[in-house]
């Protein structure tokens, strides 16, 4: 029988998911967790990643998604529906499913640019490293550099992206020496000319960017619309089936061609 939380009470998966849309009228939590995925957060949860996914149903709520790397492939190891992604939501999810997974101890998170997500993971994990999603961020830049509003050239808008390029993937400055890698890319930004001639761009990277060098990538589900309940009967009758078939699949093929090598 899967796992499946609310956060009004609980209940079991068979009872809970047909009421899903009728809760949309109160405060809606919703988290769905198979036996398979809690060995899989327990054994790879190291490093996570958590990805909201929006326009998935009728309703305007988000679906959110924890991933983590296992030796063959990327697989979703809890998943949770929130009425609307605030710090306050995210971190009752991820406080359930922790308590639900005691042996899990997570190291890193990664994300996109969201706050509210942000906030959360260091509100239930302290002491947990969060790192940005490298897909989310260059679509936020290119949106940004992209904008008429923003009055930059097309040569003012590359020149800024390669060097916003070469920040992110430089080590952060520690607290030594002012010269290091990452402090001479921030000084050269800052004493280009497209930081010069454009207030926009300070503040913008000022108030948002500078500090979060950290980089990786994630991406997930494509949209439709359709009702909460059609969503998670094929995310958990459909969906977590065929990705668990091709893990299992991928990890027989793994361990032959590790028998095959040994007796090479």
């Amino acid at each position: 029988m899967p796992n499946v939380f609310l956060g009004s009470g609980g209940g079991d998966y068979d009872e809970a998911l047909p009421t899903l849309d009728n809760q949309l009228s109160t405060r809606l939590l919703f988290i769905h967790q198979e036996q398979w995925q809690k060995r899989l957060l327990s054994k790879y949860g190291q490093l996570v990643l958590i990805d909201a996914t929006y326009r998935t149903t009728k309703y305007n709520v988000a679906l959110i998604f924890l991933v983590v790397p296992t030796a063959t492939k990327y697989m979703v190891v809890a998943e949770f529906v929130i009425q609307s992604e605030c710090e306050g939501d995210i971190a009752e999810a991820l406080e359930i499913i922790r308590g639900k997974n005691p042996n899990w101890s997570p190291e890193f998170f990664m994300t996109d640019y969201s706050e509210a997500e942000m906030l959360a993971i260091r509100r239930v994990s302290p002491g947990v490293r969060v790192m940005l999603c490298d897909l989310h961020r260059e679509q936020c830049w290119l949106r940004w550099v992209k904008d008429s509003k923003h009055g930059l050239s097309q040569d003012e808008a590359s020149s800024l992206l390669d060097m916003l390029r070469d920040l992110a993937y430089e080590p952060p400055a520690q607290k030594g020496p002012v010269d290091s890698g990452y402090r001479q890319l921030e000084l050269k930004l800052q004493e280009s000319q497209v930081w010069q001639d454009h207030k926009a761009v300070q503040s913008w990277l000022q108030t948002k960017w500078l500090a979060i060098p950290e980089v990786l990538k994630y991406t997930f589900l494509p949209r439709n619309r359709t009702t909460l309940a059609t969503l998670f009967t094929t995310i958990i009758d459909v969906f977590l089936p065929s990705q668990l078939r091709e893990f299992s699949f991928l990890n027989v093929v793994r361990a032959f061609r590790y028998q095959l090598t040994s007796l090479a």
